[in-house]
């Protein structure tokens, strides 16, 4: 295995996933990336989502020279998953593999990535600071496409922006042909490899799922990197496909790390003069019946765990700092 023809590394991290996963990787044409290592994870799945990931491999007789598939024990939530990826089983166990890998690229199983849009993801950091597409002295820090329904008639995703209490919505409509958006979906990601190892990887607590990449996102943002999307990356995405979306499920995940993540990033001034008002008006005049439950609980939980995302939102603090200092920025 020639270590030098890696440079990038992609996750799909499956959960109950055996109604798309084929569909996924046939997209990626793995045994034709040669610059791609690729690693499925399995988030110890009910359903048969496993046979169908090794009955693939077995089929388009995939080797272990660019691909790897770890079946966990238990369902450990997405972000835990790509950690593990990178951290147990790419640093730890490969690790001079891991030094010559410069990019990280997320996909959803029900994701069906377009020919060359990998190819267009990557090229997306290679954007000069120059670029009046990005402001003067920033680096592009994490990447994203555009993203349409599965049967392709309309626009999913097109980069995410979030409301003054971090409700989530997702742009329907491009601004140009690469521009600068609050975050992208970890259904289809980038961002640099180096910058996800020294930030620690994903914030694990935000599990099951929801906000792990508005998080990281805001924590790069801080530092000094630009979120971007590139139209020329494109894909079909099923969407909620682990979880039901709009479900009581998908609501009491939702709410419970937004809460999380408005602790963890907001200032007392910003909680005060914008969330707390936006949330207010939010509950009167928006929020439905169905999520009554889901808020209540999600508002007890992170009040229980406050002095614990305290902690957590000091040690982002100091490796902001450390990590600023070491990139100059």
């Amino acid at each position: 295995m020639d270590l030098n023809s890696f440079i990038t590394f992609i996750i799909i991290v499956t959960y109950n996933s055996s109604d798309f996963i084929e569909k996924c990787m046939d997209s990626l044409n793995i045994n034709g990336s040669k610059n791609c290592f690729f690693a499925v994870i399995d988030n110890n799945s009910a359903d048969d989502t496993e046979e169908k990931i090794k009955g693939f491999i077995k089929s388009y007789k995939i080797g272990e020279n660019n691909f790897k598939f770890i079946r966990l024990k238990r369902n450990i939530g997405f972000a835990a998953a790509v950690n593990c990826a990178v951290f147990n089983f790419l640093i730890k166990e490969k690790p001079e593999l891991s030094e010559k890998i410069k990019y990280l690229v997320l996909l959803n199983p029900d994701i069906v990535i377009e020919s060359n849009s990998i190819s267009n993801l990557i090229g997306t950091f290679k954007l000069n600071s120059s670029s009046n597409l990005i402001k003067p002295g920033k680096a592009v820090g994490a990447a994203g496409g555009l993203i349409y329904e599965y049967n392709k008639s309309k626009i999913q995703h097109a980069g995410g922006a979030f409301k003054d209490n971090l409700i989530t919505y997702h742009l329907l409509s491009t601004l140009g042909s690469i521009y600068q958006v609050s975050y992208v979906t970890g259904a289809l990601f980038a961002t640099e490899f180096s910058l996800f190892r020294n930030l620690g990887g994903f914030d694990s607590g935000y599990r099951p799922a929801y906000f792990e990449e508005l998080d990281y996102c805001i924590k790069i943002k801080r530092i000094g990197f630009s979120i971007m999307v590139n139209t020329e990356v494109l894909a079909k995405h099923y969407g909620a496909a682990s979880v039901k979306k709009f479900s009581p499920k998908f609501f009491k995940y939702y709410h419970k790390n937004r809460i999380r993540c408005a602790i963890l990033h907001l200032s007392l001034p910003v909680l005060f003069k914008k969330f707390l008002p936006a949330e207010l008006k939010w509950l009167k005049n928006k929020a439905t019946k169905d999520q009554y439950i889901s808020l209540l609980y999600s508002y007890f939980l992170n009040f229980l765990f406050l002095p614990y995302n305290l902690i957590i939102r000091l040690e982002n603090y100091l490796k902001f700092c450390k990590l600023k200092s070491k990139l100059n920025f």
